[in-house]
């Protein structure tokens, strides 16, 4: 695998995914090639990936349990997967374990459930987090009472605010267990201060999470060794959104944290021995990955990362960072567009994610027109960050409140949010422009663009009037 793939000015990088080159059918007649800016959401998968997928799917069974010829290459083919992966992120394999679950809503899931949390004890979040990061720590706190506190974030530019988050943890040092922030906000792109706020959280004595599923495709990550100030502790992340299908996600930690105490999920393939009295587990990582490992799944994500590794992180990184800029200088110039996150202004690090409106048009609106019309793939809504967003936008508790009593009461959900658009690493300038011409044409043209489509008053998505497009005919598991 030495072919990097990524030239040095990015435009041959769509040949390395699979489909990136489709011409669609759109509403005005013409067949457009296929603009993808929802890679915040799910990446396509990279050729290199279908090729070592393929390649293993001869030899594919089930893996740590039999003698037979594929059985054992399943089995050594995981355990390089596993070497791969913690080669990717700089985790010392004397010391961690790493642990495949279905996502990185898994993998935190686990942690919630594996750390041994009292209520003497205090989780510090932060507003940034997708739901993932902050669902599981709300039901921990209501099952086992231990406390969960988040830092704020400056609404104006979607920031963390780094003093209130040093501030609480200095408050708290004395019962503080964990602080698990996001390692890039799915919503704004922006990068918090990883290595200020481990120092932080090292120093008061707590642990330090990091949700790393929205920047491990995108910049390099290292957990640090394992006595510095200044490590990860634990670390999640996700396949889906580096490039590899299949479903498959990771949690990455201190080995001895899970040597204690039992599996959340129990049955075959964690155990050493069960008898009618007693059960006796096995070492990590096998204790916290019980059933059958999605062994498919596991190939696809390490070759994906190998790939992002001969390629160059840093390579990578510039490139997107190139983009970034440019779309933030363009899409900045189209009247009535508001970006919410870090600006040019600021010295705030971000990924290629830019979520926005317009104004005078149903944020729905805007992402159908530019899938129907276009053939640009975006994302609209809050993003599984619903308070980040929310707080940016300027929506009131009152009006959060308001929405909750209507939907209890059995009426649609009619909350605010706005448009998405990110950059993965095939993207190029030409998709940039193509996404703010499709945007200036919107702003120029809202009547008609209103009047053609319609809005379904149960899901609150838009559809054109006109015909749509028979997805069936594109692909069906059906003859």
């Amino acid at each position: 695998m030495r072919d990097a793939g990524l030239s040095e000015n990015g435009n041959d990088q769509d040949r390395t995914v699979i489909g990136q080159d489709m011409k669609l059918p759109t509403t005005t007649g013409k067949n457009r090639k296929y603009v993808n800016l929802d890679n915040a959401a799910t990446t396509p998968a990279l050729k290199y990936v279908q090729h070592k997928v393929t390649e293993f799917l001869k030899y594919y069974a089930s893996v740590g349990r039999g003698t037979g010829f594929k059985s054992r290459v399943s089995t050594l083919a995981v355990d390089e997967a596993r070497n791969i992966i913690a080669d990717f992120v700089g985790a010392d394999q004397d010391y961690h374990t790493v642990i495949f679950t279905k996502h990185a809503t898994e993998a935190i899931n686990k942690i919630s459930r594996r750390l041994p949390f009292s209520k003497q004890d205090v989780i510090i979040s932060t507003w940034l987090e997708h739901h993932a990061n902050l669902l599981p720590w709300r039901k921990l706190q209501k099952e086992k009472g231990t406390k969960v506190v988040h830092a704020k974030i400056h609404s104006e530019d979607g920031t963390l605010n780094v003093r209130d988050l040093l501030d609480k943890i200095d408050r708290y040092q004395d019962r503080l267990k964990l602080v698990t922030v996001t390692g890039a906000s799915n919503v704004t792109g922006y990068i918090p201060p990883l290595k200020e706020i481990a120092g932080a959280v090292h120093k008061a004595g707590g642990s330090l999470l990091v949700d790393a599923a929205q920047l491990a495709p995108h910049k390099p990550i290292k957990m640090g060794k394992p006595d510095s100030p200044k490590r990860i502790d634990f670390l999640a992340f996700s396949g889906h959104k580096m490039y590899a299908p299949f479903g498959t996600g990771v949690l990455i930690g201190p080995e001895q944290i899970f040597e204690v105490g039992e599996p959340e999920q129990q049955g075959g393939g964690a155990v050493n021995l069960v008898s009618q009295d007693f059960t006796l587990w096995r070492s990590p990582p096998a204790k916290e990955e019980t059933g059958t490992p999605n062994a498919v799944g596991i190939i696809a994500m390490a070759a994906a990362a190998d790939k992002l590794t001969s390629t160059g992180m840093e390579k990578i990184g510039a490139h997107e960072d190139a983009l970034t800029q440019q779309a933030m200088k363009t899409l900045t110039e189209i009247d009535g567009l508001t970006i919410f996150g870090p600006n040019d202004d600021t010295d705030q690090e971000r990924l290629g994610i830019f979520t926005f409106k317009l104004n005078g048009l149903h944020h729905n609106l805007v992402a159908a027109i530019l899938s129907y019309e276009y053939g640009i793939a975006t994302r609209s809504g809050c993003f599984c960050a619903h308070p980040y967003l929310l707080e940016m936008i300027g929506v009131s508790h009152r009006q959060i409140d308001n929405v909750r009593k209507e939907v209890s009461s059995g009426k649609k959900a009619n909350l605010a949010g706005a448009v998405r658009a990110s950059l993965g690493i095939y993207n190029t300038t030409d998709d940039i422009n193509k996404l703010v011409s499709a945007l200036t044409d919107i702003t120029e043209n809202k009547r008609k663009y209103e009047k053609l489509y319609r809005q379904d008053e149960y899901t609150g998505e838009f559809y054109p009037k006109k015909v749509l497009p028979d997805y069936r005919q594109h692909f069906s598991l059906c003859e």
